[in-house]
């Protein structure tokens, strides 16, 4: 893990993040929110998915973008920019979101009869 998050800061101050952030912001956006939302109601209303494997789920699908999206892009040498950005801007959305997507959690859990 210390490897990656080095690997991380390198291509960070190699590619810069200047023309990266407006793709960085979508993906992350994406993410952090729409993919979490997705994972949600198809877990939740399609296959049933009440408690703590509901939240196990969607807290996983609300993870910030990892390190593999930096490996794949530089190994096909594609918007390496883009994904350092947004590895880097997601895992400090993640703060924010996560507390969003508990507090979801827990009123669906009070809303809604497992």
């Amino acid at each position: 893990m210390p490897l990656c998050l080095v690997l991380i800061g390198m291509s960070l101050a190699y590619y810069g993040v200047k023309g990266a952030v407006r793709g960085a912001v979508l993906v992350t956006l994406l993410k952090l929110f729409v993919l979490p939302a997705l994972v949600l109601t198809t877990a939740r209303w399609g296959f049933g998915l009440t408690g703590l494997p509901l939240a196990v789920v969607v807290m996983m699908a609300a993870l910030p973008v990892g390190s593999n999206a930096l490996i794949f892009s530089q190994r096909y040498a594609a918007l390496e920019a883009e994904a350092t950005a947004a590895i880097v801007i997601s895992t400090l959305g993640f703060v924010a979101s996560a507390s969003f997507w508990l507090a979801v959690l827990a009123w669906l859990g009070q809303a809604l009869p497992g």
